[in-house]
């Protein structure tokens, strides 16, 4: 019996709340669920500007609390019935990530300095909005779930060079010794090569449009929209046609990064660069220094920005 309850509150998070039925911004286009699994880039809306990344209104801030406590409790109730099905690994977090995600995107933003400093490279970004972005983009791992469109890009030569693609150490250092030789087939080649290998298989566990749409489900219709808003911006390619390619080993080698922010750096590069329309091969730390000066974020990094 408390199996059944359990498994029936963990369902319940895939409905509006009674309260909530009918709310205009509780409404999911199906294609969110079935067909078109991302946002399109045109229902971003207008640019995020000012305070976009708090609530509207109290109204909406009382009815986001009650979702993410509802989403808090479904996710308790899955832990249960997984226990008690004695589910695998993968089953449990299947179950329990995307409600876990979801509670944490009604959640509001820490501001870093690196925050305030790369929305301001970006278009009509505040430091708050860009916050939110790279929360988003971290609790939704969107580095590896992204539609990616450079995986659609062909293997140079098939064959022994196709493998190159794969292979880590030899792709990253066609990828040098193209840049070296500058333009021409070979550094087209080296590129190709790169964004090929930077196209992983995402893990199973996290499903972005369905942690988005657990939380549009509960949430106030702004926040409802911000959320979308926010996903089609940080998944949609823009101008280029490929999306951003950051080695962390590149990273890594940067004086100015602390180990600990290393991973919020990238994060922090990855929504910039996608605001901008931009889509750079950062693959040794020259290339990372190169991009964090054309933001304007040289030395933003540092740790009075822990928090």
């Amino acid at each position: 019996e408390r199996l059944g309850l359990c498994l029936a509150a963990a369902l319940g998070a895939y409905a509006p709340l009674p309260h909530q039925a009918g709310h205009a911004g509780n409404s999911q286009p199906a294609s969110v669920l079935g067909g078109a699994l991302w946002p399109s880039p045109s229902d971003q809306g207008s640019p995020s500007s000012g305070n976009d990344g708090a609530c509207s209104t109290d109204s909406d801030a009382i009815v986001d609390a009650a979702a993410a406590a509802a989403l808090r409790a479904a996710e308790e109730a899955a832990l249960v019935a997984s226990d008690s099905l004695q589910a695998s690994a993968t089953m449990r977090d299947c179950a329990v990530k995307p409600l876990n995600r979801a509670a944490a995107l009604l959640a509001s933003s820490a501001v870093l300095p690196h925050h305030t400093a790369l929305a301001a490279a970006c278009p009509s970004t505040s430091a708050a909005e860009f916050a939110a972005l790279c929360r988003m983009w971290d609790l939704l791992g969107l580095e590896k779930h992204a539609p990616h469109p450079n995986e659609a890009l062909p293997a140079q030569g098939g064959g022994a060079q196709g493998g190159g693609v794969r292979g880590g150490g030899a792709q990253g250092e066609g990828a040098r010794v193209g840049k070296a030789q500058g333009g021409g087939a070979q550094a087209a080649a080296a590129e190709a090569r790169a964004r090929a290998a930077a196209a992983k298989a995402p893990p199973a566990a996290i499903c972005p449009p369905l942690a988005l749409a657990l939380a549009t489900t509960h949430c106030s219709a702004s926040t409802a929209r911000r959320l979308q808003r926010r996903m089609a911006q940080l998944t949609g390619v823009k101008r280029t046609g490929y999306a951003p390619v950051i080695n962390g080993r590149a990273v890594a080698g940067v004086a100015g990064i602390p180990p600990r922010l290393r991973g919020s750096a990238i994060s922090a590069l990855h929504v910039a660069l996608r605001l901008r329309g931009e889509a750079p091969l950062l693959l040794e730390p020259s290339d990372v220094d190169e991009a964090l000066q054309r933001l304007g974020a040289v030395g933003c990094f540092g740790e009075e920005g822990v928090r």
